[in-house]
């Protein structure tokens, strides 16, 4: 796999982890929306460079 390729799906891994997290209090669930927020626009400037989609996305 190609170094961008691999660098997509590793934002995109980080975002699904973010968001399968669980909190168990609402300090903790407010710390969750600032991960996920901070790993959604890592991904989301990542695609508007024009850099390769996560494989998870990809057409077939």
């Amino acid at each position: 796999m190609n170094p961008l390729q691999e660098q997509a799906d590793s934002l995109f891994d980080e975002l699904s982890a973010v968001l399968r997290h669980a909190p168990e209090d609402p300090g903790q669930a407010i710390q969750t929306l600032r991960a996920a927020d901070r790993a959604f626009d890592r991904l989301h400037a990542w695609m508007r460079e024009g850099k390769p989609l996560p494989q998870p996305w990809n057409a077939r």
